[in-house]
Order: structure tokens, then C-alpha cells, then sequence
């Protein structure tokens, strides 16, 4: 059997998918806390009418890239072993890091669902899906974490589920 430079970089390609380690979620957490970072200052953007519709759809897309990054993200957490002392650790410090970054962007969501008048819905549709796949994320992060972190996530998960819910209510009247 011949193996060519395709094939090899196939199977390199096919290896590399599938190596994940705490680095990598760790990695990915980084990502989504700098998505979080543009996704609130292109809410900030948003005002009521036409002068806003451009930060809006920003918003919009915004959310498909943070949705795609939390799907990569879940991924990678299932292609990991258990993180260990140390990246459970590394992990944990950004996970609550990352905790009030999300709720403040929610809360700044909220805060303009009057601005984004009609497209409110889509708003709503977005911070569905976000939840879901979030929650999702949570659910298969917390095992990969050791003891002491392990015991810290159901503060942090509440945090953010309190911040989903409010802003799904100020879209949902």
C-alpha cells in the first residue's frame, strides 16, 4: 500500500481533531471571553431605529460566532481527559473569570431589548439556543474538573443561569 502526502495529511488532520486536552478548553474559554468582549460592545452599539440596525445585525452575528466557539468548545471537552490538579485549576480560574463578563453581556442584552424592536425575536431565538448549548457546556465540563473546582461550578452555573433568565424575560413580554 502506497501512502500519499494526502492521505498522511489526512490522517494528521483526523488525529489533531481529536487531541484535546485542559489547554485546549482552556484555550477555547479564552476565545469565548473575547467574543463576549465584542459581542457587548456591539450591543452598546444598538439604538432604537434605522441609525442601529447596523449594531444589531452585528449582535446577531456576533452570537452565531460565540454559539460556534461554545460548540467547539463542547467538543473539545468531550476529546479531553480529566483536566488533573493543575489544568483543572487553569480552567476553573478562567471559568470565574469568565462568569461576570457573561452576565454583564446578558444584562446589557436586556437592557436594549427595546432597541432592538422587531428583531426582539430573533434576539429571543438567540438567547435560547445560546442557553441550551451553554448548559450543555456545563454539564460536560464539571467532570472533567477536579474536587475543589468541582464544588465551586454549581455557584458559577447559577450565576449565569440567573443572567439567561433575565434577559429571556425581557424579551419574552
Amino acid at each position: 500500500m502506497r501512502i500519499t502526502l494526502p492521505t498522511l495529511s489526512l490522517a494528521f488532520a483526523l488525529a489533531l481533531g481529536v487531541a484535546a486536552d485542559y489547554q485546549t478548553v482552556n484555550y477555547d474559554v479564552g476565545n469565548i471571553s473575547a467574543i463576549l468582549t465584542t459581542l457587548d460592545n456591539d450591543v452598546q452599539g444598538v439604538v432604537a431605529g434605522t441609525p442601529g440596525l447596523g449594531f444589531a445585525l452585528q449582535v446577531e452575528q456576533d452570537a452565531v460566532v460565540l454559539d460556534k466557539k461554545i460548540l467547539q468548545t463542547i467538543q473539545d471537552i468531550n476529546a479531553s481527559p480529566a483536566f488533573g490538579t493543575g489544568g483543572s485549576l487553569e480552567v476553573g480560574i478562567s471559568l470565574l473569570a469568565l462568569e461576570p463578563k457573561i452576565n454583564t453581556t446578558l444584562a446589557d442584552v436586556a437592557s436594549k431589548n427595546k432597541a432592538f424592536g422587531d428583531l426582539g425575536v430573533i434576539v429571543l431565538a438567540s438567547l435560547k439556543q445560546l442557553k441550551k448549548d451553554t448548559d450543555t457546556l456545563g454539564q460536560l465540563i464539571v467532570p472533567k474538573l477536579d474536587a475543589l473546582e468541582q464544588a465551586l461550578a454549581p455557584a458559577i452555573i447559577s450565576g449565569i443561569d440567573n443572567a439567561f433568565a433575565n434577559a429571556l424575560a425581557a424579551y419574552q413580554t
